[in-house]
C-alpha cells in the first residue's frame, strides 16, 4: 500500500475530467444549436459550411439586389407610361391640326400645347431618378461628349459586350466621324403672291394695279386688304418663323412697313444668331465681310429674302444656284416672278425648312408657297477609332445628318446638318447685287473641318443577381427625350406639317412601346431570377444545416450519458480518496 500516488483516485479523476469535458461540449452544442462551434469540433466540416454560408448570404443579397432592380425598372417604366400618354395626346392634337376647318390662330394654340407637352417629355427624361440615378436621359447606358456643340449622341440601349464564351466587357470609346463627301440636297425656296398697288400713289412709285416696288408701303398693296375693305395690319401683326432644327424668330409687321423694310425684317430674323429670336442661318454662311447681320439689315437685297421688281434680267436664268462641288442644289430653270418675295434657306434638307405662323389674314396676304422642296444632303462618312485609326465604318452613305447604329447598334449620332458642306451661292445677273457688290459669292460651310469627335463611356446599368463575381445582368435604358424620339421640333402650322408630325409621333410611340416592352421583359426575367435564387438559397441552407446544426435529441442523449458518468466518477473519486486512510490502521 502506498500513499504518495493514489492511482485509483488519479484514474478516477481523469475519467471525471473527460466526462465533464464531454458534458461541457454537449452543453455548448445544446445551447447554440450547432454541431460545429469551433474548428476543433470538425475542421473539414467547418471549412465546408463556411463556404456554403458565404454562398447562402450572397444568394440572399442577390435576391434583394434583384428586387431593387425590379423597383428601378418599375420607376422607369412608370415614367414611360406617362411619356406614352403625352405622345398619344400630341398625336391626337396633330390629327386635329391636320383638319383645315381650323384657322392659323387655332393651330397656333394647338402648337402651343404641343410645345408644352414636348417640354414635359424632356422634363420626365431629365428628372426621372431611382436612388439619385438618372434613368431616361441615356446616362444609364453611357456618358457621352462631343467636340462640336451641335453634335448630339442618343443612346438606344446598353454598350456592354458579351462574347460567345460569356465574357463581359464594357463598350464605348472615342470615334472620329469624318465627312468624306457630300452630295448636297436641296434648300427650300418659298415665294409669296404677287404684290400689286391698290391705291394711286404720288410720284413714281406706281399706279393702281401695277407691280409694287421696294418703297411701296404695305398699306398701298391690295394683298393686305380683306374682302370687306379692312386693312389687315391696322394693328401690328406678329409673324413667327420656325426652322426645321427648332430655331425660332418673331417679327412684327405694322402699317408703316414697306416692301424693303419687310424684306429686311425677314432677313434679320433668318440670319440672326440670337438664340432666343433668330434662325441662326448666318452660322451656315461664311464668306465676304458684308455677310454681317448689320449688312443684311442695311440692304434691300439679302442673301435669303429678295423682292423681285422686274423679270427682264431673269429670262432663262436661275435666281440662285447652290453647289457642292459639281452637284447643284437649287439649280437651273427656277425663275423669279415680278412682284413676289423669294425666300430661300441657306441650309439644305429638313433642318433648313422654314414654317410661318401668324393670323389667317396675314398668312393669306403673303400666301407663301414652296417652289423648291427641301431634300436632305447625302453624306458619305468614315467612322474611325480616334486613338488607333481602326475603321469602324468605311464609306457609309446616309441621307440627312443622322448616323444610326454605325458606331454601335445602340448609338445614334445627329451632327450639324451643314458640316462639311462646301459650296457657293451666287447671283448670275448684275441687276441682283448684295450690298452693292454685283455677283457676290458666299460659301456654305459652317464647319469647315468636315468632322466631329464623339466620346462614349460605357455606363451600362449592371444588376448583380448572383452570389459570385460576374453573375449579373446588364440593362441599358434608352434616351427617352424628345430629340432622341424625333419629336423635338414638331410643327402643325398647316396640313402638310401636321401630317408629317403624325408620322413622327407614330415612330416615337413605337419606340417608347419597344422600350417599355424591353423593361417589362427584364422585370419578368428578374422575377424568375428571384425564384431561382430563393430555391438555391433554400437548398444550400439545408445542406449547410446538415453539416453545422446539432441533432438536439442525439446530443441530449450524449449530455445525459456524460452527466451520469460525471456523477458516478465523482462518487468513485470520493471512494478512491478514502483508500489511503487505510494505512492509518497499520500505523496504530
Amino acid at each position: 500500500m502506498i500513499i504518495n500516488h493514489n492511482l485509483p483516485a488519479l484514474n478516477t479523476y481523469n475519467k471525471l475530467v473527460l466526462n465533464n469535458k464531454g458534458m461541457a461540449t454537449a452543453l455548448e452544442k445544446l445551447s447554440s444549436g450547432l454541431r460545429i462551434n469551433k474548428a476543433a469540433d470538425d475542421a473539414a466540416g467547418l471549412a465546408i459550411s463556411e463556404k456554403m454560408r458565404s454562398q447562402i448570404r450572397g444568394l440572399d443579397q442577390a435576391v434583394r439586389n434583384a428586387q431593387d432592380g425590379i423597383s428601378l425598372i418599375q420607376t422607369a417604366e412608370g415614367a414611360l407610361n406617362e411619356t406614352h400618354s403625352i405622345l398619344q395626346r400630341m398625336r391626337e392634337l396633330a390629327v386635329q391640326a391636320a383638319n383645315d376647318t381650323y384657322t392659323a390662330e387655332d393651330r397656333q394654340q394647338i402648337q402651343a400645347e404641343i410645345n408644352q407637352l414636348t417640354q414635359e417629355i424632356d422634363r420626365i427624361a431629365a428628372t426621372t431618378q431611382f436612388n439619385g440615378k438618372l434613368l431616361l436621359n441615356g446616362d444609364s447606358s453611357a456618358l457621352t461628349s462631343t467636340s462640336d456643340i451641335l453634335t448630339q449622341v442618343f443612346m438606344r440601349g446598353a454598350l456592354r459586350q458579351v462574347d460567345q464564351f460569356g465574357q463581359k466587357a464594357p463598350g464605348g470609346g472615342n470615334f472620329k466621324i469624318e465627312i468624306v463627301s457630300t452630295n448636297s440636297g436641296k434648300a427650300e425656296v418659298l415665294k409669296t403672291d404677287i404684290m400689286r398697288v391698290k391705291h394711286a400713289i404720288n410720284g413714281n412709285d406706281g399706279y393702281i394695279g401695277s407691280i409694287a416696288t421696294g418703297g411701296t408701303k404695305l398699306y398701298d398693296i391690295e394683298r393686305f386688304w380683306d374682302a370687306s375693305g379692312n386693312f389687315i395690319i391696322e394693328n401690328p401683326q406678329t409673324l413667327t418663323l420656325t426652322q426645321g432644327n427648332g430655331y425660332k424668330a418673331t417679327i412684327t409687321i405694322d402699317s408703316s412697313d414697306t416692301i424693303d423694310s419687310l424684306a429686311k425684317k425677314l432677313n434679320y430674323a433668318i440670319a440672326s444668331v440670337d438664340p432666343n429670336n433668330g434662325l441662326q442661318q448666318a452660322r451656315a454662311v461664311t464668306g465676304p465681310s458684308t455677310l454681317a447681320i448689320s449688312g443684311l439689315v442695311n440692304t434691300s437685297h439679302g442673301l435669303w429674302v429678295r423682292y423681285v421688281t422686274e423679270t427682264s434680267g431673269f429670262n432663262g436664268t436661275a435666281i440662285s444656284t447652290f453647289t457642292t462641288g459639281t452637284t447643284k442644289v437649287n439649280g437651273g430653270g427656277l425663275h423669279a416672278v415680278a412682284g413676289t418675295f423669294i425666300i430661300e434657306s441657306a441650309i439644305a434638307g429638313s433642318d433648313g425648312r422654314i414654317a410661318f405662323s401668324g393670323s389667317d389674314a396675314l398668312l393669306a396676304a403673303l400666301s407663301l408657297q414652296t417652289v423648291v422642296e427641301a431634300k436632305e444632303n447625302i453624306f458619305t462618312i468614315n467612322v474611325t477609332n480616334a486613338h488607333n485609326g481602326e475603321k469602324v465604318g468605311s464609306s457609309v452613305t446616309i441621307a440627312g445628318n443622322n448616323l444610326i447604329g454605325i458606331i454601335h447598334p445602340n448609338v445614334d449620332v445627329r451632327f450639324d446638318s451643314t458640316i462639311g458642306v462646301t459650296g457657293t451661292a451666287f447671283r448670275t445677273n448684275s441687276n441682283i447685287a448684295y450690298n452693292g457688290v454685283s455677283g457676290s459669292r458666299f460659301r456654305l460651310n459652317y464647319n469647315q473641318t468636315g468632322f466631329t469627335f464623339v466620346h462614349i463611356a460605357d455606363r451600362t446599368l449592371v444588376l448583380h443577381v448572383g452570389a459570385n463575381q460576374m453573375q449579373d445582368i446588364g440593362v441599358g435604358i434608352a434616351n427617352m427625350g424628345s430629340a432622341a424620339l424625333g419629336v423635338d421640333n414638331l410643327l402643325v402650322s398647316d396640313n402638310a406639317r401636321a401630317n408629317q408630325a403624325i408620322g413622327k409621333l407614330d415612330i416615337a410611340i413605337n419606340r417608347v412601346s419597344a422600350e417599355r416592352s424591353k423593361l417589362g421583359a427584364v422585370q419578368n426575367r428578374l422575377d424568375h431570377t428571384i425564384n431561382n435564387l430563393t430555391v438555391a438559397s433554400e437548398n444550400l441552407t439545408a445542406a449547410e444545416s446538415r453539416i453545422r446544426d446539432v441533432d438536439m435529441a442525439k446530443e441530449m442523449m450524449n449530455f445525459t450519458r456524460y452527466q451520469i458518468l460525471a456523477n458516478a466518477a465523482t462518487a468513485m473519486l470520493a471512494q478512491a480518496n478514502m483508500m489511503p486512510q487505510m494505512v492509518l490502521q497499520l500505523l496504530r
